[in-house]
């Protein structure tokens, strides 16, 4: 099903006289937002799909965007707007890249946060859960392209001939030098594309090595890179925020090895104790300042509804590490402290909310 016939069938649900030239209007008005979305607005859209935006500014701005393309537009319900924001995403996440990244990252922290059993559109959350999967393999797994010095002289080429093959005739027509100096010019052009073109891979296949390599070493070496203690001396729940970081700063390609919590799940599998679950109290508790303050110089909880256990790590450091934090924390991420998850999808999770920070960190969101 493409998205015209999914985008008509969810917006039936909340406007059953949604059909014909609306659905096209509608669409009209998607693709225009999906393309102006930036990195910094991405956690808007997000809101807006689960039904929990406080931004008014921004709900004008879309239902200003509707009726551009339909001036029979008549606003209605939060709902209304989730569909909408669901036919954004829905593109955005079509198109790769860190507006992408940063889309799909938001919308499975929020599947385990505060957003957790919010009604919402199945095929979007799937559609991000793919995306990463996809997109984590893709980046790792694609064959370097580098780039072709033939095809990149061909414009000068076939002028070399021109002049070779008009001979007299043309240098009589025409200046040799101007024709010249456009055939250097020309060649100097495909050399620089070459030259950016040839850095552009190596520094990419750099990045492939260096996150390979490292991660491999880090497995190997059954270490924190924090604390540097063995992952056996390690408290499973307490292992299980220090190695997200670890492999956090290990990833060199967003949005993040499709195979992270799998090895989020060997790495915390190899710590101390018998736990399977734990909670985001219990996680946190087990850390030391020294440890809370090291995650922290790479986290950042820009919305706590979608980065709770980071919000919970800043709660804590205000408190001096002694705890008291857990009341704002339910406050404000809808979740309690106390709610037990498997070890690897707390893992999981922080890891991605590093990612997060970091996608948000370059937009210099504030």
């Amino acid at each position: 099903m493409d998205l015209k016939d999914s985008f008509s069938e969810w917006y039936s649900v909340v406007d059953p006289g949604f059909t014909g030239e609306k659905i096209t209007c509608r669409l009209t008005s998607i693709t225009k937002i999906a393309g102006s979305t930036t990195t910094k607005r991405v956690v808007n859209v997000v809101s807006l799909f689960y039904g929990v935006t406080t931004d008014h500014v921004f709900i004008d701005e879309i239902r200003a965007a509707l009726r551009d393309a339909d001036d029979t537009y008549v606003s209605h319900d939060t709902a209304e707007l989730a569909v909408v924001a669901a036919g954004v995403l829905y593109l955005i996440l079509s198109k790769p890249g860190n507006v992408a990244n940063t889309a799909a990252l938001f919308l499975l922290c929020g599947e385990y946060g505060g957003m957790r059993g919010t009604p919402r559109i199945d095929a979007v959350v799937v559609r991000a859960r793919n995306y990463l999967f996809e997109e984590g393999s893709r980046v790792r797994e694609e064959v370097l392209h580098l780039p072709n010095m033939a095809e990149l002289l061909k414009t000068p080429t076939k002028k070399l001939q021109a002049v070779a093959k008009e001979g007299t005739a043309a240098a009589e027509a025409e200046s040799d030098t101007n024709v010249g100096l456009e055939i250097q010019s020309d060649i100097l052009t495909a050399f620089k594309a070459y030259a950016s073109g040839m850095a552009e891979a190596l520094n990419n296949l750099e990045k492939r090595r260096q996150e390979e390599s490292s991660v491999l070493y880090w497995l190997l070496g059954e270490r924190t890179l924090i604390s540097e203690e063995p992952f056996e001396k390690v408290d499973k729940v307490r292992l299980v925020l220090l190695a997200a970081n670890d492999l956090a700063n290990q990833t060199r390609h967003l949005p993040g090895p499709a195979s992270c919590r799998s090895i989020l799940r060997t790495v915390v599998g190899r710590g101390k104790g018998n736990s399977h679950q734990s909670s985001t109290e219990n996680c946190i508790g087990k850390l030391t300042a020294a440890d809370g303050a090291s995650l922290l110089k790479h986290a950042r909880a820009y919305s706590p509804l979608f980065m709770p256990i980071s919000f919970a790590l800043e709660k804590n450091q205000e408190n001096g590490w002694g705890g008291g934090w857990e009341n704002a924390f339910t406050s404000q991420t809808k979740m309690a402290a106390e709610a037990s998850r498997t070890l690897d999808e707390i893992a999981e999770q922080y890891f991605r909310e590093l990612l997060l920070s970091r996608l948000l960190g370059e937009t210099n969101l504030s």
